[in-house]
């Protein structure tokens, strides 16, 4: 089964954190490891020049989920749902979390406050 990735998973390794490092070796093991476009501009956002080739090489590894208009729909309906209940979430947050409810997977993430308010949404 596939599991996503958020962002943060991604920079933890990307900094050589070794007990995300164990823990995505894991998954992987038994399920495909696949990040949002959305992860791979919120990396790009934060990449040094010479850090560059050095993160595509890395963020190559991972299969992409194409964000579609039904995972756009979706994340704006997260956002409006949480926003009548008080919560705020941010756009990337949504995206993601859209992203796993619509292929119906798990998301692996540090901050599961982020996404606890999201009934439809599976973490790992």
């Amino acid at each position: 089964m596939p599991v996503i990735l958020d962002t943060n998973i991604i920079i933890d390794c990307l900094k050589k954190d070794e007990k995300t490092i164990n823990q995505i070796e894991q998954i992987a093991k038994f399920d495909t490891l696949v990040i949002s476009h959305v992860t791979i501009t919120e990396i790009y956002a934060g990449v040094r020049t010479n850090e560059i080739e050095a993160v595509e090489n890395y963020l190559n590894i991972f299969l992409r989920i194409p964000i579609q208009e039904k995972i756009s729909k979706k994340a704006g309906q997260i956002i409006n749902d949480l926003r009548q209940r008080g919560i705020t979430i941010n756009y990337q947050d949504s995206v993601i979390a859209a992203c796993a409810i619509i292929d119906q997977v798990p998301l692996l993430t540090k901050n599961k406050k982020d996404f606890q308010n999201i009934a439809e949404l599976m973490l790992y």
